[in-house]
């Protein structure tokens, strides 16, 4: 078999590649047969903005310990995102939620539309096929204005990665492609960086931040790097 015929079986191998959209659905499904979590969800999404997990016992009637504890399984597959509260009060802000709304079929299509392009160019590297179909699968997509970071941090939650913020970077606690990643990484994890780069281009500061990815720098979570890239004068 060819390299075409080899991407593009790997592409056709996603919906059910094991560790891919397929097991995070079925993690979200188990994490959300709590009724808790699911009344709690329905509470983050009723919310003019992000709720903290005082807030949320409060609405619960639950110690907030326990409300803790739940965030954290519905924060772990990517269903709620973490970011901090800027209320104004003093000391450490705390911690608030907001509900991620993630399309994982429309993900795993895009997903396999991009291999499909890397898989077409035929060229020499295909690392570097898969990163510029990644970066025209990010030209395809609606992208809001705003700094590098935050734009990356918000398509990587709709895409089910699960982000959260990490000193000169981004950690991506989930993906929706990770058996795939593992086997494959030269191609899906190249994907995913061309993709990255993409969106942060097109961000304000785009010009003055350079984007890489460490594929499984943990055992269950990739590190995007955000480094400043020095500007012309």
């Amino acid at each position: 078999m060819d390299r075409k015929g080899e991407v593009a079986t790997r592409a056709s191998a996603l919906p059910g590649d094991g560790g891919g959209v397929g097991d995070l659905a079925a993690e979200r499904h188990a994490v959300l047969a709590s009724s808790v979590r699911r009344d709690a969800l329905a509470i983050l999404r009723a919310a003019p903005g992000p709720l903290t997990a005082a807030a949320l016992a409060d609405r619960l009637d639950l110690h907030v310990t326990t409300v803790r504890f739940h965030l954290d399984q519905l924060e772990r597959v990517g269903l709620v995102s973490r970011e901090s509260d800027r209320s104004g009060r003093r000391g450490r802000p705390a911690a608030a939620y907001r509900v991620v709304n993630v399309d994982l079929t429309a993900a795993r299509d895009q997903m396999i539309d991009a291999l499909a392009a890397a898989a077409a160019r035929g060229g020499p590297s295909p690392q570097q096929d898969a990163r510029e179909a990644g970066r025209r699968w990010a030209a395809g997509l609606p992208v809001p204005q705003g700094d590098a970071r935050t734009l990356l941090t918000d398509l990587a939650g709709q895409l089910g990665f699960n982000p959260e913020p990490a000193d000169g970077g981004i950690r991506l606690l989930a993906c929706p492609f990770r058996s795939a990643a593992r086997r494959n990484p030269q191609v899906v994890c190249q994907v995913h960086l061309g993709l990255l780069q993409g969106i942060a281009a097109r961000a304000h500061d785009g010009d003055q931040v350079g984007v890489g990815l460490v594929p499984f720098a943990e055992p269950q979570a990739c590190h995007l790097t955000l480094t400043a890239t020095p500007t012309h004068q």
